[in-house]
């Protein structure tokens, strides 16, 4: 397996043209085994914010998407993490049950899970960390549910989850979903979370009225239309939507059609 590693002697201001010239490689079998046992001697945790601080770098450089070698090593870093965490979706499942009884928050969550592994599989990334955080992300809701910290949501579920190992990248994300916890929404999974959590709500409302109460029904054209209509599902805040998108830089009329298509494609066990 090959394994990026990031170099300490990177110079910040290069600009380089040429990408073969760009200051990270690919270790391999037969290098050096002092560069090999750099890498493997550090943590998971290191090792995903060195090969982030290089993705991010890439981006800033070429701004055409990710190399995929380095995309590739950055999923298998994150799932090993998880591994060693033993930080796994049915163990969150079990955690989201177990502070939620409501049936509709439980469905709510999976149908953000649902919306949320969709664009993990778009963009490549964890698709179990992502279902992680989109389980957890309003699990203490129901005991929790005012906003005011440190006992309100998500500030304590944040805290149960720092109590049960989860790390900070996971409940950062978490934290960020909801904007009065002043957590800015930086990485990739903030944002996606985010951009799914009030259209997800949304497109719900909008298939119980269609005449078989069924996601199947349910269109782009008709989300638009009901988003104009300020008495329909009240407290889903179109705003929060029209951001969502915005933040994730995609036309809001694709990204409506996304999350439908995702909720359709599992409609059945979703029971929508």
């Amino acid at each position: 397996m090959k394994i990026a590693r990031y170099l300490l002697t990177l110079n910040h201001e290069s600009r380089p043209e040429d990408r073969s010239k760009w200051p990270f490689r690919f270790l391999k079998k037969g290098d050096d085994d002092s560069d090999i046992g750099y890498w493997l001697s550090k943590t998971p945790e290191e090792r995903l914010q060195a090969i982030e601080i290089l993705r991010q770098q890439y981006f800033e450089l070429f701004h055409d998407g990710i190399e995929p070698r380095l995309q590739k090593v950055f999923t298998i870093v994150k799932r090993q993490r998880c591994k060693e965490m033993k930080m796994n979706r049915n163990d969150a499942w079990e955690l989201l049950c177990e502070f939620t009884q409501s049936e509709s928050l439980r469905k709510h969550a999976l149908a953000v899970e649902t919306a949320v592994t969709a664009y993990a599989k778009k963009f490549g990334e964890d698709e179990e960390l992502w279902s992680v955080v989109a389980l957890l992300h309003d699990f203490d809701y129901e005991k929790y549910p005012t906003s005011d910290p440190p006992d309100g949501h998500p500030f304590k579920g944040s805290q149960i989850l720092a109590e049960k190992g989860y790390p900070e990248d996971v409940r950062r994300a978490i934290l960020s979903h909801a904007d009065y916890t002043g957590v800015a929404r930086e990485s990739l999974l903030e944002k996606v979370l985010f951009a799914c959590d009030e259209l997800c709500g949304f497109i719900t409302a909008v298939a119980y009225v269609r005449p078989t109460k069924s996601v199947r029904e349910v269109e782009v054209k008709s989300v638009r239309k009901k988003m104009k209509d300020k008495a329909f599902a009240a407290k889903v805040s179109r705003e929060d939507i029209i951001k969502g998108a915005q933040e994730l830089g995609m036309d809001l009329d694709k990204h409506i059609g996304f999350v439908i298509g995702a909720l359709q494609e599992k409609a059945e066990t979703l029971q929508l």
